[in-house]
């Protein structure tokens, strides 16, 4: 199941396909009460849903749900499993919103299932009514979903408590709400590419909040409105403005990403990472079409930024603008033509800093100094929240200048296709008990360099290391430690004799390492 939480932690979606699946039934059933704590939940669905992607891709569900334990399909894939812990006299909702069956089909209409672990819902409680409208976005609101939250949406994290489907015409009704204060907001997805993003067209609507006090409500009106990517400069100015509450005011700047920007290269997000001298910390800053969300970065997961040189001008450096103008005529414009064929999609992402450190470290260029880097990437997306790069041409750019000083090839090996970067997947299932699979990418030879790590004496091999740590740094299993040729990896991970937790495990090769999260329940 997907994370709770919008934009940058919610991602919800009303798709609409030609072929419609629905939920035929449901356990706990529409209004149950006195639902055990721990309790299995159950969907079952008109179609066979297709597993091939990895649960969490595979089933879309947004549920104000939040522990789940584990997760699992019947034999013939058309029943999902999902054990959860709730919480005593609490209501909730479940929302299915994604669900791609067998050829193709996926849900026509999200559909919404509510029960309580109380012996009744609420009471007192009242009717709220209202619609959703297109404003002047043009957009339908058809089968918009409409969530209620405790909390002002555009403040970091929402808790969600209610949510329905709005009808063909936009018109929603929450048949029974209790008193209390109510934040509204309405989402839709019109690209139907599985997540909502407002930087690239979708929807969204947020209304002022409301008290239901003693009387039912109508008149709840909810218009959409359409959120602009952002350039690199409008994402910095709006980092800098962080008060130092958030991010001390000693901090320092060590790496700027950003994936899939367009060819005029506005993002709906840029990520900012900061080093702090006084608290010795780090830090993470995105700035999204709905403003900025800071968070610290676990001490484990910080280490990697350590060995990355401060950016001390990140407000004067060559403004993506020009530089995307300059790598499209230097071959990514042609380049791009790939993805007309094979059913490919294509994206570019941008990185600023030591890229020594990164996957443009196998190029040539100065490595004591900061660049830009762009990366044409050309792939698949087997799941909304995923990317498999099947071609890369990478470009490392002057960032005073804003000229080319080192650019690659697209990577390319006969009929089978080469990885343009490193790349570690989540594990799953996740949570597991006691066995999980972990996916790896190793990329072609040309893309890392080979002198950072003496152990290859093969052209195109790699030493890959992939090992499990739990909560206090020890390690616990070493899953791989040899030389690798480019290619997509698997390794299973059988956590029989360590006890249940969380658990690190992560990837090196190199100067290359990443590290994930994973929890072991028995």
């Amino acid at each position: 199941m997907r994370n709770l939480a919008l934009f940058s932690v919610l991602v919800l979606t009303a798709s609409l396909a030609a072929a419609q699946l629905t939920v035929t039934s449901s356990t706990p059933a529409e209004g149950a009460t006195s639902v055990p704590i721990t309790t299995t939940l159950s969907l079952t669905f008109s179609a066979p849903i297709d597993t091939t992607t990895g649960f969490g891709a595979d089933l879309g569900v947004i549920s104000n749900i939040d522990t789940i334990t584990s997760h699992w399909y019947s034999t013939d894939r058309r029943t999902a499993y999902l054990n959860v812990h709730l919480v005593s006299n609490t209501a909730y909702f479940v929302c299915v919103y994604w669900a791609p069956g067998d050829g193709g089909a996926n849900i026509a209409i999200p559909q919404t299932l509510t029960f309580t672990t109380g012996s009744s819902f609420p009471s007192p409680s009242y009717q709220v009514s209202g619609t959703v409208s297109g404003g002047t976005t043009g957009i339908p609101p058809s089968y918009s979903l409409v969530a209620l939250s405790a909390s002002p949406i555009a403040n970091g994290k929402p808790r969600l408590l209610f949510g329905q489907i709005a009808d063909v015409n936009g018109a929603f009704v929450f048949p029974g709400l209790p008193a209390g204060t109510y934040y509204p907001v309405a989402i839709r997805d019109v690209n139907q590419d599985g997540k909502l993003d407002p930087g690239k067209g979708d929807p969204a609507a947020f209304g002022d909040p409301f008290t239901v006090v003693s009387t039912p409500l109508s008149g709840i009106n909810l218009i959409f409105v359409s959120f602009e990517p952002l350039t690199y400069k409008i994402a910095c100015d709006s980092v800098a403005a962080v008060p130092s509450s958030s991010i001390p005011a000693d901090r320092v700047l060590r790496v700027v990403n950003c994936w899939d920007l367009d060819t005029t290269a506005r993002s709906s997000e840029w990520t900012f990472y900061y080093s702090s001298p006084s608290s010795g910390k780090y830090y993470s800053a995105r700035a999204g079409t709905m403003g900025v969300v800071v968070g610290e970065i676990p001490a484990d997961q910080a280490q990697g930024f350590k060995d990355w040189k401060p950016i001390t001008s990140p407000a004067t450096v060559a403004l993506p603008e020009s530089i995307i103008v300059r790598t499209e005529n230097a071959g990514g414009r042609t380049w791009r033509s790939f993805a007309n064929t094979g059913g490919y999609i294509f994206k570019i992402d941008m990185i600023l800093g030591y890229l020594r450190n990164s996957q443009f470290s196998g190029m040539s260029f100065d490595t004591s100094k900061i660049y830009w880097g762009v990366q044409y990437d050309l792939g698949t997306q087997p799941t909304p929240d995923s990317f498999a790069t099947v071609r890369t041409k990478n470009f490392v750019v002057d960032i005073g200048t804003g000229n080319i000083v080192s650019f690659t090839a697209v990577e390319q090996k006969g009929s089978t296709i080469i990885p343009g970067s490193y790349a570690l997947g989540q594990n799953y299932p996740n949570p597991f008990n006691p066995v999980t699979t972990i996916g790896y990418r190793v990329p072609g030879f040309g893309l890392q360099n080979p002198e950072s790590d003496t152990r290859n004496s093969q052209p195109g091999t790699r030493v890959v290391r992939l090992s499990v740590y739990d909560l206090l740094g020890r390690e616990v299993a070493v899953l791989l430690n040899e030389k690798k040729e480019p290619g997509d990896y698997t390794v299973t991970w059988n956590a029989g004799g360590v006890t249940s937790g969380v658990y690190y495990y992560r990837l090196q090769a190199g100067n290359f390492f990443d590290v994930k999260k994973m929890i072991l329940v028995k």
